[in-house]
């Protein structure tokens, strides 16, 4: 019971790393390349807010990537989530992910198609110095076709048409996020696991404080693969005394 976890699906594996128009064109980024290198605190921020632009050591909320540079993000958080999950011993975790999974994913969704409208209007107040505009607008198009299979855009359309029909999407998740878990949202929050509270209590069995500080994940998950082998001799041996 020491961890939270996020699972990014099919849909964020094939579509969020696709599905942000930026200005670059040529990877420029440093990337964190393994667990070794990432703060527990920094990776549980990522898994939190699903954020996979914290693994760019520059990353600032004003920073623009291009499309190479949103696939190796989302490819390297793949592989080290994969990694992650794979070294951590917690069955706990793992059985509580089906609705934090569809919660990650309609979030995803909201996002990207608020990004999509975001980048429309960029387009259009920029169409007549942009390069290829028309080709750049229908990419648009078919990354939004992506997430909802059956919307249609009418090719006579203008691009304030369209964004209507966008944010008719977004309001449409919106309304199933706040149905499924807005009604619920503190229920949904009670019912995870904090990671100051995974903290405190893989301090309590090892004995010590732990400065998460300067803690990497490879070593927190030792601390917690640890502390869950603790407590489950201790209850062995509860067992065997009764």
């Amino acid at each position: 019971m020491f961890t939270k976890l996020v699972k990014f699906g099919a849909f964020a594996k094939k579509n969020i790393s696709k599905l942000f128009t930026k200005k670059k064109s040529q990877p420029s980024i440093f990337i964190f390349q393994n667990l070794n290198q990432v703060n527990i605190e920094l990776w549980n921020e990522i898994l939190t807010t699903q954020n996979i632009f914290l693994l760019d050591k520059d990353y600032s909320e004003s920073k623009r990537y291009s499309k190479k540079e949103n696939e190796l993000l989302n490819n390297t958080f793949i592989e080290l989530y994969d990694i992650y999950f794979k070294e951590l011993d917690n069955q706990y975790a793992k059985n509580n992910l089906k609705e934090t999974q569809e919660k990650i994913q309609l979030s995803a969704k909201i996002m990207i198609l608020t990004d999509c409208v975001n980048s429309l209007l960029s387009i259009q107040r920029n169409y007549k110095v942009l390069k290829e505009p028309i080709k750049k607008e229908q990419e648009i198009y078919n990354c939004i076709k992506i997430i909802s299979k059956y919307v249609q855009f009418d090719k006579f359309n203008t691009i304030n048409e369209n964004i209507v029909i966008i944010q008719k999407l977004i309001t449409s998740n919106e309304t199933t996020y706040k149905r499924k878990f807005g009604e619920t949202e503190k229920e949904f929050e009670q019912k995870t696991y904090s990671f100051e509270k995974q903290v405190v209590d893989v301090e309590q069995v090892l004995g010590h404080t732990i400065d998460t500080s300067k803690v990497n994940v490879l070593k927190w998950i030792g601390y917690i693969n640890l502390a869950q082998e603790i407590s489950k001799k201790r209850a062995e041996n509860g067992e065997r005394k009764r």
